[in-house]
């Protein structure tokens, strides 16, 4: 994610604050900066969460007044939501097709366990002997159905293993690649 405002003449540099709350009560990012945008890093962020952002420019006399208050909803990159019904179980479902060349798409389900909606979720690739080659997922998921892919365009042809991880569950399918 990448926030970009307008030079402000005579400025020296930017403080920038982006917040889940549009009070600002907690910032995910407070950072002061000299160029006139800025590049969120990785984790800073959840996905499907509305964020609210502001600056202010400052030089020799000190800071000026914060910008307008701007707002921006994350999504799930990379990760499709295709259904709002919510599972029973966790499941990884076997990938389609199998085997695939170069991609192919992977199902997994997130149910509502005791209460707690959101699930930390990682789905891995490994190769035959263990090595990690890819890491597909690592967020945290709300309870539905989802849909990912992985491919393998710059990998060789073999059998590698697709791991999810969430919460407390796991499971393993064989996925075959084929060029």
């Amino acid at each position: 994610l990448s926030l970009d405002w307008n030079d402000v003449f005579g400025s020296q540099g930017y403080r920038l604050l982006v917040s889940s709350d549009s009070l600002f009560v907690t910032a995910n990012v407070d950072t002061i900066i000299t160029p006139s945008q800025f590049s969120v890093p990785p984790g800073r962020l959840n996905p499907t969460t509305t964020y609210f952002w502001k600056v202010r420019a400052y030089n020799i006399g000190g800071f000026g007044p914060f910008s307008t208050t701007w707002k921006f909803t994350t999504g799930l990159i990379g990760i499709t939501q295709i259904s709002t019904e919510i599972p029973s179980e966790f499941k990884l479902h076997n990938n389609y097709p199998n085997p695939f060349n170069p991609v192919t798409k992977i199902k997994f389900d997130i149910p509502n366990i005791k209460g707690n909606h959101a699930v930390y979720t990682k789905i891995i690739i490994y190769d035959l002997l263990g090595k990690q080659v890819s890491v597909i997922v690592k967020e945290k998921l709300q309870p539905g159905y989802y849909e990912t892919e992985w491919d393998g365009t710059t990998y060789p042809s073999g059998l590698y293993l697709c791991r999810i991880i969430a919460g407390e569950f796991t499971s393993v399918k064989k996925m075959v690649l084929v060029k």
